[in-house]
């Protein structure tokens, strides 16, 4: 499993008519002793969020799987982004690209689901 998006994937979700904020709902799944190296990138992101309009609205431990593979996924972040483009804009910074390696070496795969919200009630 990846865990950086394809250039269609990045097109796809860009050329998609919706226009508004955008919550990136994060499933992580660690190396092997590779939640230290992942922190060290979440650290070093909650420095820098604010200067693109980033916010975190949840983060948490999976403890129990109640429907999927057992104990798959390890932790879930979900970030709201201003904007499609502004995600874009993040991920492809300089300030992004110089602490993506803590990323790339904590991770063994990820899901990245981008969401709008909907009250259903």
């Amino acid at each position: 499993m990846s865990i950086l998006p394809s250039q269609e994937s990045i097109i796809k979700f860009l050329k998609s008519d919706y226009q508004g904020s955008v919550d990136m709902v994060n499933v992580l799944r660690f190396k092997p002793n590779g939640r230290p190296e992942y922190e060290k990138y979440a650290k070093a992101i909650s420095g820098f969020m604010q200067d693109f309009g980033l916010k975190v609205i949840y983060s948490g431990d999976v403890f129990s799987t109640i429907l999927g593979e057992d104990e798959f996924f390890h932790h879930v972040i979900i970030v709201r982004y201003p904007s499609k483009e502004k995600f874009i804009e993040f991920s492809s910074s300089e300030k992004w690209k110089a602490i993506e390696h803590h990323r790339t070496e904590g991770l063994e795969s990820q899901w990245l689901l981008a969401s709008k919200e909907k009250n259903i009630a």
